[in-house]
């Protein structure tokens, strides 16, 4: 297929003039959306903007209010996910259902009546080859690293042979080399006939491999089946947000560094996936903002939960200047949330010992309530503090996180992949606080796989690979192709006579 030009065929799925209302307030406004075979369309928006409600009205979780979802030109009422499966129609979520005791082979097969051995153990590895995928099908989920547990997803996904397969921010988890093997995967299965819609909010992958797109803005179609060379990344973030919001990370100002409040010595690490840590060294000064960059799996998790404090180094030795340490972990509900607990009650979780929240024997709920409007308040979280925060979209979760970790007066603050999966309002807001405070004096250390991320807002970057500082880069050497060289294990001769 010519990219972005239709077929004649009828779409392999769409919706006309959907309208979705949630309280009173419209999810989707009469929207606009068509995927045909052997294309992959991307959906664009912000958090908030409709895409989730739009996905799951395709598959099956919503009924619209209006309007109709139609599959290869037929009008079909969905009365569950399953039903739009039997249609053809999959999603894989950004936020994992997978059950942790489980082998990747067990996990795949579950729910489908196949039973995990024999020929159908064969086929699992066949299918997880022709993704792409090296996933160890005998071991549990649980040992996984988050971006091998979203191959499991898709792996679930493909093992159903959908006709549509819809992508909720698949690259959100993954390094840069293991997005290039999804999108090789996402090309192949175009080249099957298989429609790809992939919801994603980094331009640069819509350029890489959309041949149409549809935006959203505040539930509404503000572009739908339009060809992304006829847009520049500017026009896009306006479709996207709205004039006057697109405004990139503001560049970092030399740091006026204070005392070390987090020094590693010859930190060592083993890990049952990736690299680990062997003998780094690292410090984190008051007031500066310290990027670490690598590919995935060379020692970047192990580094946020030995500075956070949550794993002690197998030799070597890790110093903090004392006080408290804020952590934002990648994982933002399996470690960073209470999935069974409300907004309000997971933004106090740090609170509940200390005044004016917690008192003897008891839990101050009205100081609670008002913590959490305050919050909620300041850092844009879209829903009311009585909400189960499961309820959340994928960047109002990270608000969440975000908002009680950086309420705390910590002299240390480690965020690992602060922005992951926000839209680029949300994301920009999360680097600006974390700007912020540094400039208070905080100390930062940012774990992320966004090179330019990190070259917009740090003092200097520490690239890792295979478990090792391979280079520690001041701001007056940052060069994406330079630093690109050394996550892939270049030698660092930039200064080399």
């Amino acid at each position: 297929m010519v990219a972005g030009k239709a077929p004649s065929a009828p779409a392999a799925v769409e919706a006309l003039g959907v309208t979705k209302v949630f309280n009173g307030r419209p999810a989707n406004l009469d929207v606009y959306f068509h995927a045909f075979a052997g294309e992959i369309h991307t959906v664009l928006g912000e958090n908030g903007a409709g895409k989730s409600t739009l996905t799951s009205m395709l598959a099956g979780v919503y009924r619209p209010d209006s309007g109709e979802v139609r599959v290869r030109g037929r009008k079909i009422a969905f009365h569950s996910p399953r039903d739009a499966l039997r249609a053809g129609v999959g999603v894989v979520y950004q936020e994992f259902h997978l059950v942790e005791n489980l082998t990747v082979l067990e996990n795949a097969l579950l729910g489908t009546g196949m039973r995990p051995w024999g020929r159908k153990r064969d086929a699992v590895g066949d299918q997880a080859r022709q993704a792409g995928f090296d996933l160890p099908l005998s071991a549990p989920v649980r040992l996984l690293n988050i971006g091998h547990r979203q191959q499991v997803e898709i792996l679930k996904l493909l093992l159903r042979d959908p006709d549509v397969l819809i992508f909720d921010e698949p690259t959100a988890v993954l390094g840069e080399a293991q997005v290039g093997e999804l999108f090789a995967t996402l090309d192949r299965l175009r080249r099957r006939g298989k429609a790809i819609v992939l919801i994603t909010h980094r331009l640069r992958e819509v350029r890489m491999v959309a041949d149409r797109l549809t935006v959203l803005r505040e539930g509404r179609t503000t572009a739908a089946g339009r060809r992304p060379a006829e847009f520049t990344d500017a026009a896009l973030t306006e479709l996207m947000v709205g004039p006057g919001t697109g405004a990139p990370a503001r560049t970092r100002e030399p740091a006026a560094m204070g005392e070390i409040v987090l020094r590693l010595v010859g930190v060592h690490l083993s890990s049952r996936s990736g690299s680990g840590l062997r003998g780094v060294d690292l410090a984190v000064a008051a007031g500066e903002l310290v990027g670490v960059a690598g590919v995935r799996g060379n020692g970047q998790r192990e580094i946020a939960e030995v500075a956070a404090g949550l794993a002690p180094p197998g030799r070597g030795r890790v110093e903090h200047a004392g006080g408290d340490v804020s952590f934002i972990p990648e994982d933002r509900l399996g470690m960073g949330l209470c999935r069974r607990m409300t907004i309000g009650q997971n933004l106090a979780l740090r609170c509940y010992r200390k005044p004016p929240i917690g008192r003897p024997w008891q839990i101050d709920r009205a100081a609670l309530q008002s913590l959490a409007e305050r919050q909620i308040a300041r850092y844009g979280i879209p829903a009311r503090a009585d909400r189960i925060v499961t309820q959340l979209s994928g960047g109002g979760l990270q608000r969440v996180v975000v908002a009680r970790e950086l309420d705390q007066r910590a002299r240390l603050i480690v965020a690992a992949q602060p922005t992951r999966g926000l839209d680029i309002r949300s994301a920009e807001f999360v680097r600006r606080r974390l700007v912020e405070a540094a400039e208070r004096g905080v100390g930062v250390l940012v774990i992320s796989e966004d090179l330019d991320e990190l070259m917009a807002m740090t003092d200097r970057i520490v690239v890792l690979y295979e478990g090792c500082v391979a280079a520690d880069v001041p701001r007056s050497d940052f060069d994406r192709q330079y630093l690109g060289t050394l996550m892939l294990g270049a030698r660092n001769d930039r200064h080399a006579s």
